[in-house]
């Protein structure tokens, strides 16, 4: 069995989180983390929550698959999207829009160390990790069109990997 659903409401958060349950997790996709052995840590599980995450104030919530131990990973004004786990499951790349500029940000599993990655006044979106070293692709249209972009996890080396004449995004 690969998986089912299962409705849960975290006392923590307050609303319907409708989370899906599997055996294989590398299976699921990027916003399941699993840290340590499985009877150490229990699989957790980021998503969005909070007002209207399309045009005003949302945050970044964790829970466990098992509902308990939720927590607002990022709570800042804006909004945020396109969230995903680090390969090692103690980092989350996040993009967060203000004022219509959206930024690759990166946060601890604490929370405590947020930063911008990006820092530039272009559209960056779409962060995705590599699988191999700490490498974070994007798309962005700072050279004109969108392009898929690499750089590391301080934002530095920033490279165009396609420059074509269409537009590039969705990097996996």
């Amino acid at each position: 069995m690969l998986g089912f659903f299962r409705v849960i409401r975290p006392p923590a958060i307050g609303m319907v989180v409708f989370v899906l349950l599997a055996c294989d997790f590398s299976f699921i996709g990027p916003n399941l983390r699993h840290r340590g052995p499985p009877s150490s840590t229990p699989p957790q599980i980021a998503f969005i929550s909070g007002g209207d995450s399309w045009s005003g104030a949302s945050e970044i919530n964790v829970l466990n698959l098992d509902g308990t131990g939720g927590y607002r990973l990022v709570t800042s004004f804006g909004r945020h999207f396109g969230h995903r786990w680090s390969p090692d499951g103690t980092v989350l790349v996040f993009v967060r829009e203000r004022d219509g500029d959206p930024e690759i940000h990166l946060t601890s599993i604490n929370g405590h160390e947020q930063r911008n990655l990006s820092n530039h006044p272009a559209q960056d979106l779409d962060p995705a990790w590599s699988p191999v070293g700490p490498t974070i692709a994007f798309a962005s249209d700072r050279e004109g069109d969108f392009d898929i972009f690499l750089m590391d996890t301080h934002g530095n080396g920033v490279i165009n990997l396609t420059q074509s004449r269409g537009s590039d995004s969705n990097p996996v």
